[in-house]
C-alpha cells in the first residue's frame, strides 16, 4: 500500500508539471490518460478518474468529480476523497497458483502536500554526477530534475482490505486506521526521511488481532546505492532497527537487524492467535545479512530468549496442554548455503503444566519434567553435549552426534539410571487400578543415518525392567484387544541390532499374567484367574536368535520349547515344542475358534514349527509348517460339524417324508443350507500344511448322530488330508467296528470318504438310521461283514448318487419291514384248490438268518448273492436289485418250503432231498409292498416235474387212457397241473 501511495502521487506529480512546463496548453483528456496509466502501474491494477478539467488562469487548479488537485507554485496540494482498488492476487505453492482475492482496498479523505522547487537557471552550477553529465537522470523510464524535492504527507487514511470468503462464511478483514505516512525527498541524492504509523486490525470469525505499527527511517540513495544508518520500529511492542547499505548495481549488500522484546507481557498477542498467554520474559535477536558476490547470501545471528514463560491451553482430539511453562534459549548461528549452529543452549520446564495423550499418557501439574539441550555443528552435522531429560524421578541423559541426509552417520548413546517405578501408575491410565512397582534400567546407543531408519543400529546393554508389578486396563479402539487386570513382569534383555541383522542378543523373561484377562481379536481368550505364564531364555549366536527351554504355563498345563528365530523382521521359526500334558480342554478354552469342539482329555505331543511369520497377516496367513507325533487320551469327544447344523435348518423347513429320497434335483433345501458350510479344517497354512501323526484313545465318541464308546485310532493329517490306517469302535450301533484305510479331505467343506470297514454284530436299523432317517425300520439285523465303500458327504445333494460300496455281510434275527415272507406266501399257498388256510406257514423271521453279496453303485443295489435260513429249513436263495431312490425291486430266486401246505402229485414231484417244496418266484415293484409272481418258464418246469413224476407212477393207467384216447388225456392234465400251481402266485 505504501508504494501505492508513493508512485501514485509522484507519477502523478511528474505529468503535471512535466505538461506544464512542455505544453501551456494540454489536453485534459490526455492528461487523465497518463495520470491513469502512471498510477495503474504503480499498484498493478486499474485505476480510474471519472473526469479531469484543467484550467489556464494565474493560479491552476485541477478538478475531478473523484479527485481535486490545487497548485500554487512552487506547493501542490493533493486530496482525495476516496480510491477503491481492486486487486486479484494469488499465492504461487508447489509451482500451482492459488487465488487468493479479489481484495477490496479503500482509501478514505488523505492528505499529501508535495512541495516542487522552481527550476535552476541555465548558469547554475551542474552537480557533479558520476553516473551521468545530463542534467536530468532516467529511472524505470520517468525523467525528472536531479534536484527535485518531493514530500508527501498522508494523514488519517484508513485502509481496508476485504477478502470475500464463500457463501454464509465472515470476510477476511485487514485494517489499517487511522494511517499517517510522511516522506521527506530533499534531493534524490540526499538523505530521505520516512515516517509511518498506524493501528492495525487483522480479522475473522472470533480471530483477532491488534497492533500497533511504528517506523522511521532515515536513508538515502545515490549512485544506486541504498543505505540507511538509522532505521527503527516498534510492531506491536517489537522493537527492531535496521542499518547498512546495498549497491543495487552489483547487488552486494551488508544489512544489520536488531530485534529486542524487553518484556513479553507488553505484546499484542491474544491467545487465539498463538495459544499460549501470561507471557513474560524478553528477547533479544541480532542478524547480519551480507552479500558479496551478488550470488550467495550470509546470515550471521544470534538469539537470546530471557525466562521466556507463559500459560498454554491447547486442546486436540488426541492431545490436550494445559498450565504454565518456562525456557531460556542462548544460541548463535551462521548460514551460507547450509546451517551451522557455533552454539545453542536450551533449557525448557513444563513442571507446571498438564499434558494428556489420548488414553495412554497423563502428567498431572506440578510433577517435575525439564530437559537442558547443548547442541552445536554446521551443515549437516550436529554434536550433543550432557543433554537432560527428567520426567518425574527418571533422569536420562543423551550425548553423541546428529546427521542430516548427508549420508553421514550419527552417534547417539542415551542412559537411564536406575529408577523406582513406584506411583508411575498415576501417569499411564491404563495402569492406575494397582500401585506400579519395579524398577527401570537402560543403558543404549542408536547408529547410522536416521534418514534410513531401517538401516540403524541399535544397543541395549541392558534394559532391565525389575520386578514389576502392576494393573493394565487396555482396550484397543476397535474393541478387538483386550488386556486387563495385574501382572508380573522380570525382564534382564541385552541386545545388538545392525539395519535388519541381531549381532548380539541375551534375554531373561519371567512373566506372570494369571489374574489378568486377555483377548486378541478372535484368536486368543484368556479369562481372569486362569493361569497364565511365560519364562523366556534366549541368546544370540551365528544361526540366529537360541531359546533355550522356555515354557508356557496355562491353566492345568505346560508347554515347553525352544528354538530359533532368525531374520526378525520378518522372523523365520524353527521350534521344538514338547507337550507334557496339555489338558485340551485348557487349550480350547483358550482359542475360540475351537470352541465348537466339546473335547475332554489330555494330549502328549512333541511336534517341530517351521516357517516365516508376519506380522500382518498374523498366524492365520503366514508360512507356517507343524510336523510332529501327537497321542490323545479322550474320556468324551463331541462335535457338531457345521454341515449338520446347517442340514438340520434346512429340514426343519422342508417338507420331506420317509417316502420321499434326497435326490440332485429335489433336495434344493440342503444345497442353499450346506452353500456357506466352513471346511473343518480352518484354512490357515500351519493347520493346511501340517504333517501330523496321531494316535487317539476316546471312550465317549460322539460326532453329529453318531454314537460310539472305546475308539482307538492310528491317523495321521498330510497337508489336511485325514487318513486312518486302523479304526476301531467296541461298541457302535450295538455291535463293533474297524474301519481301515479311511481318506478324507479335511481342507473341504464337504469332504468324501473312502476306506474299508469291517463290522460284527451291527443293529442294522441303527447303522441305517444314521445314514439316513428315512431308512429306518426297513431291515432289522444283526450285521457282520466287510464293505468297502467311498461317499462324498451325507449332506450333499447328490450323496445317494455317488455313494459306492460292495461287500459281504451276514445277519441274524432278521425282520424285513417291507418283504412280509410269511404273508406272502401263505396268501399264495392258500389260492391252490384244496389247501385253504388250515395250515399256514410260520417263517419265524426273528430268527431268520441271511447272508448277502451286494454292490452299490449310482443309487442300484444291486444283490449279487441273496440266502436266507429259517430255523425250520425254509430257505430263499435270490438275487436282482433295488432302486434306492424309488424303492423299486427286481428280485428273482427259488424259495424251499419245509412246511408248505401242498401234498400230492405236485409236493411228492417239486421237492429237494429234504423234502421241502421248491417254487421259483419273483418279486417285483415297491419295496415297501412287493408283487410275487411266477414266470412261465418256471411254471412249465413245475409241470415237466409232476408229469415226470405221475408218468411213473401212473404209468399202466395212463397207457389205458392214452390207448383209449391219448390227446384228451394229456390236455386234461396239463390243465389241473397248470390251474393249481398259477393260483399259488395269484391274488
Amino acid at each position: 500500500m505504501k508504494n501505492f501511495i508513493v508512485y501514485f502521487v509522484i507519477s502523478s506529480a511528474i505529468s503535471i508539471t512535466g505538461g506544464l512546463i512542455y505544453a501551456k496548453y494540454y489536453l485534459s483528456p490526455k492528461l487523465k490518460q497518463i495520470i491513469e496509466a502512471k498510477a495503474s502501474e504503480a499498484v498493478g491494477a486499474p485505476v480510474t478518474i471519472k473526469d479531469l478539467r484543467v484550467l489556464i488562469l494565474p493560479k491552476i487548479s485541477i478538478a475531478g468529480s473523484g479527485v481535486k488537485f490545487s497548485l500554487s507554485r512552487p506547493k501542490l496540494d493533493v486530496k482525495i476523497s476516496r480510491i477503491y482498488v481492486s486487486l486479484p492476487l494469488s499465492l504461487k505453492l508447489l509451482n500451482k497458483n492459488l487465488p487468493l482475492g479479489p481484495f477490496r482496498i479503500q482509501i478514505e479523505e488523505p492528505t499529501v502536500d508535495l512541495e516542487i522547487p522552481a527550476a535552476k537557471s541555465e548558469n547554475s552550477a551542474k552537480p557533479a554526477n558520476p553516473i551521468t553529465d545530463s542534467q536530468n537522470m532516467q529511472i524505470t523510464g520517468i525523467k525528472f530534475a536531479r534536484d527535485l524535492s518531493i514530500e508527501v504527507i498522508v494523514e488519517r487514511a484508513r485502509i481496508r482490505l476485504n477478502r470475500l470468503g464463500p457463501d454464509k462464511t465472515p470476510p477476511q478483514q485487514i485494517f489499517l486506521e487511522p494511517l499517517d505516512f510522511e516522506l521527506h525527498i530533499p534531493g534524490i541524492e540526499k538523505n530521505w526521511n520516512l515516517s509511518l504509523k498506524t493501528h492495525a486490525y487483522v480479522g475473522q470469525d472470533n480471530v483477532s488481532l491488534n497492533l500497533p505499527i511504528y517506523v522511521t527511517s532515515d536513508f538515502s540513495f545515490k549512485d544506486f546505492i541504498l543505505s540507511t544508518t538509522k532505521s527503527s520500529g516498534n510492531f506491536g511492542g517489537i522493537l527492531f532497527d535496521l542499518s547498512g547499505e546495498q549497491d543495487l548495481s552489483r547487488n552486494i549488500a551488508n544489512w544489520k537487524l536488531a530485534i529486542d522484546i524487553d518484556e513479553l507481557a507488553k505484546l499484542k498477542v491474544p491467545p487465539n492467535i498463538i495459544p499460549a498467554t501470561n507471557w513474560s520474559g524478553g528477547i533479544k535477536a541480532h542478524l547480519n545479512a551480507i552479500n558479496n558476490d551478488s550470488k550467495n547470501w550470509q546470515f550471521l545471528g544470534d538469539i537470546k530468549l530471557s525466562q521466556v514463560a507463559g500459560l498454554v491451553h491447547f486442546e486436540r482430539a488426541d492431545l490436550s496442554l494445559n498450565g504454565g511453562f518456562r525456557f531460556d534459549l542462548d544460541t548463535r548461528f551462521s548460514v551460507l548455503k547450509s546451517l551451522k549452529i557455533d552454539n545453542l543452549n536450551l533449557v525448557a520446564n513444563l513442571d507446571s503444566a498438564e499434558i494428556i495423550k489420548d488414553k495412554l499418557f497423563s502428567k498431572p501439574k506440578g510433577i517435575p519434567l525439564s530437559f537442558n539441550v547443548n547442541l552445536s555443528g554446521g551443515f549437516d552435522k550436529f554434536f550433543v553435549q550432557n543433554c537432560r531429560l527428567q520426567f518425574a524421578n527418571l533422569m536420562s541423559l543423551f550425548e553423541g552426534s546428529i546427521a542430516i541426509g548427508s549420508g553421514q552417520n550419527s552417534d547417539l548413546t542415551m542412559r537411564i539410571q536406575p529408577t523406582e517405578l513406584s506411583g508411575w501408575e498415576s501417569f499411564f491410565p491404563f495402569l492406575k487400578d494397582r500401585a506400579l512397582t519395579g524398577r527401570l534400567e537402560l543403558n543404549g546407543a542408536v547408529h547410522g543415518q536416521i534418514d534410513h531408519p531401517e538401516a540403524l543400529s541399535l544397543e541395549l546393554r541392558p534394559l532391565k525392567l525389575e520386578k514389576i508389578k502392576g494393573h493394565i486396563q487396555y482396550v484397543s479402539v476397535d474393541g478387538t484387544q483386550k488386556f486387563s487386570g495385574p501382572f508380573e513382569f522380570d525382564s534382564d534383555i541385552r541386545l545388538k541390532t545392525h539395519a535388519r541383522d541381531i549381532e548380539e542378543a541375551k534375554v531373561l523373561m519371567d512373566a506372570n499374567f494369571t489374574e489378568m484377562a486377555l483377548i486378541y481379536k478372535d484368536l486368543f481368550l484368556k479369562k481372569k484367574g486362569e493361569n497364565f505364564k511365560l519364562k523366556i531364555a534366549a541368546d544370540k549366536n551365528q544361526n540366529g536368535i537360541e531359546f533355550a527351554r522356555s515354557s508356557i504355563e496355562f491353566l492345568h498345563s505346560l508347554i515347553f520349547f525352544k528354538g530359533r528365530i532368525s531374520e526378525p523382521d520378518r522372523p523365520k521359526l524353527n521350534f521344538n515344542f514338547s507337550l507334557a500334558p496339555v489338558e485340551i480342554e485348557d487349550a480350547i478354552s483358550l482359542l475360540p475358534q475351537f470352541s465348537k469342539y466339546k473335547i475332554v482329555g489330555n494330549v502328549k505331543s512333541n511336534f517341530n514349527l517351521v516357517g516365516q511369520y508376519d506380522f500382518k497377516d498374523a498366524i492365520q496367513k503366514s508360512p507356517l509348517n507343524l510336523n510332529g507325533n501327537i497321542s490323545l487320551m479322550l474320556p468324551n469327544f463331541e462335535y457338531v460339524s457345521p454341515a449338520k447344523v446347517a442340514s438340520d435348518k434346512a429340514d426343519s423347513k422342508s417338507d420331506k417324508t420317509l417316502d420321499k429320497m434326497p435326490d440332485k434335483t429335489t433336495d434344493k433345501a440342503t444345497d442353499k443350507a450346506t452353500a456357506k458350510v466352513e471346511p473343518i479344517l480352518p484354512p490357515w497354512p500351519i493347520l493346511q500344511t501340517a504333517h501330523l501323526k496321531i494316535d487317539a484313545k476316546i471312550n465317549k465318541f460322539h460326532f453329529d448322530d453318531l454314537l460310539a464308546d472305546g475308539m482307538s485310532a492310528s491317523a495321521q493329517l498330510e497337508s489336511g488330508i485325514f487318513s486312518v490306517s486302523e479304526l476301531k469302535f467296541n461298541q457302535i450301533f450295538a455291535g463293533q467296528i474297524n474301519l481301515k484305510d479311511f481318506k478324507t479331505d479335511l481342507k473341504k467343506a464337504l469332504p468324501d470318504a473312502n476306506g474299508t470297514i469291517n463290522f460284527s454284530h451291527v443293529d442294522t436299523n441303527q447303522a441305517l438310521s444314521f445314514m439316513n432317517p428315512s431308512y429306518k425300520n426297513i431291515l432289522k439285523a444283526q450285521a457282520s461283514g466287510s464293505v468297502n465303500f467311498y461317499s462324498v458327504h451325507p449332506a450333499q445333494s447328490d450323496f445317494m448318487l455317488k455313494l459306492r460300496a460292495a461287500g459281504k455281510t451276514e445277519l441274524k434275527n432278521t425282520t424285513i419291514s417291507s418283504m412280509q415272507i410269511d404273508d406272502i406266501i401263505n396268501d399264495k399257498i392258500s389260492k391252490i384248490p384244496g389247501v385253504g388256510k388250515s395250515k399256514p406257514v410260520e417263517s419265524k423271521a426273528l430268527a431268520t438268518e441271511m447272508t448277502l453279496e451286494f454292490n452299490l453303485l449310482k443309487t442300484i443295489f444291486n444283490i449279487l448273492n441273496f440266502k436266507m435260513l429259517t430255523p425250520e429249513k425254509n430257505e430263499l436263495i435270490a438275487k436282482g436289485s433295488v432302486e434306492v431312490p424309488t424303492k423299486n425291486m427286481s428280485l428273482q430266486g427259488i424259495a424251499y418250503l419245509a412246511n408248505a401246505p401242498v401234498g400230492g402229485d405236485v409236493r411228492a414231484a417239486n421237492s429237494d432231498a429234504q423234502g421241502r417244496f421248491v417254487i421259483p418266484f419273483s418279486l417285483q415293484g415297491n419295496l415297501m409292498k412287493p408283487e410275487a409272481s411266477l414266470a412261465q418258464k418256471s411254471i412249465e418246469e413245475i409241470l415237466k416235474n409232476t408229469l415226470a413224476y405221475i408218468a411213473k407212477r401212473e404209468t399202466e393207467n395212463l397207457k389205458k387212457d392214452l390207448k383209449d384216447n391219448p390227446k384228451k388225456a394229456i390236455q386234461n392234465k396239463v390243465d389241473q397241473l397248470k390251474k393249481g400251481l398259477e393260483g399259488l402266485f395269484k391274488n
